[in-house]
């Protein structure tokens, strides 16, 4: 787990880049000054377009309140958490889990152990989307 800022955060190397699977926005852009990935365009900064489209985003948020204008813009998973009922906690987690699972089987399948192939995760999450 990377949490920022302490350094070198962003991750510095490309290497150390490719296996961040999930970023957390907390909405204002200037979260994102100096993310290196940019520079692999020839850019400074990274944009969050191209960033959620590396990494799975998260925004974390009370129930009620209104997402950061620029979240809804953002391929970003809202996780609401009930401020009276935080006994609901354990099924924020699990659709954090749930979902971060499903963008490394999908996008990211070399952060998976290895002798874990994704062979059948189509079948798999075919069959969590039912239930």
């Amino acid at each position: 787990m990377l949490i920022c800022p302490p350094p070198p955060c962003p991750p510095r190397s490309r290497r150390t880049r490719l296996k961040v699977a999930a970023v957390f926005a907390q909405g204002p852009e200037w979260q994102f000054k100096g993310w290196r990935w940019g520079r692999e365009a020839g850019r400074p900064d990274i944009t969050p377009t191209e960033l959620f489209d590396r990494a799975m985003g998260f925004h974390l948020m009370y129930e009620g309140d209104a997402p950061h204008e620029n979240v809804p813009r953002w391929a970003v998973t809202p996780l609401r958490i009930a401020k009276a009922r935080r006994y609901t906690d354990a099924g924020v987690a699990q659709q954090f889990w749930s979902a971060l699972d499903a963008f490394i089987w999908h996008k990211k399948p070399y952060l998976l152990p290895k002798g874990v192939s994704n062979v059948g995760a189509a079948a798999a999450a075919a069959a969590g989307a039912g239930t």
